[in-house]
């Protein structure tokens, strides 16, 4: 790797760990509102995303672990976030899916969330929203190939 490679890299990491360290006090936040923590609200989004869908493409989609989601996902039903039904395919099995209760959570993040964003967001040209876009879609599609997640619920979706 040549010293300019390097110092691109190591400047990256600086920006994504502030951003990382943002993205932690926020969900502080959130949770200290009342909101769900990080992980409930990963496993929501993952659902809300897919759709009626087994806890086990939740956990390749997300990249947690599969006890983790299961533990958290028997808490979300419980608290009337999610709501399982039989699996028509396998009966033995469960699908998980967004109940009332977890539909107008997540609404209720995204108002919240949409208007601290329309701030941070309105420094950047629109063509400039796009190629940070494009960029971070990169970004993660390729940690997605490196550390092997998503590519299961991906799939099980199409």
């Amino acid at each position: 790797m040549t010293d300019g490679r390097d110092a691109a890299e190591r400047l990256l990491r600086d920006q994504l760990d502030r951003l990382w360290v943002r993205q932690t006090l926020r969900s502080s936040l959130i949770e200290s509102r009342g909101g769900l923590d990080p992980t409930a609200r990963v496993i929501l989004r993952a659902v809300d995303h897919f759709g009626a869908v087994r806890s086990m493409a939740i956990a390749d989609a997300t990249g947690l672990s599969r006890p983790v989601i299961s533990r958290r996902v028997a808490s979300l039903v419980e608290s009337g976030y999610l709501g399982t039904e039989p699996d028509p395919a396998d009966g033995r099995a469960s699908l998980v899916s967004i109940a009332p209760a977890g539909r107008n959570l997540l609404d209720t993040l995204d108002v919240a969330g949409a208007e601290v964003f329309d701030d941070l967001t309105q420094a950047f040209a629109t063509e400039e929203l796009h190629t940070l876009a494009g960029l971070l879609a990169r970004l993660n599609d390729r940690a997605d190939t490196v550390l092997g997640i998503g590519a299961t619920a991906r799939s099980d979706s199409a």
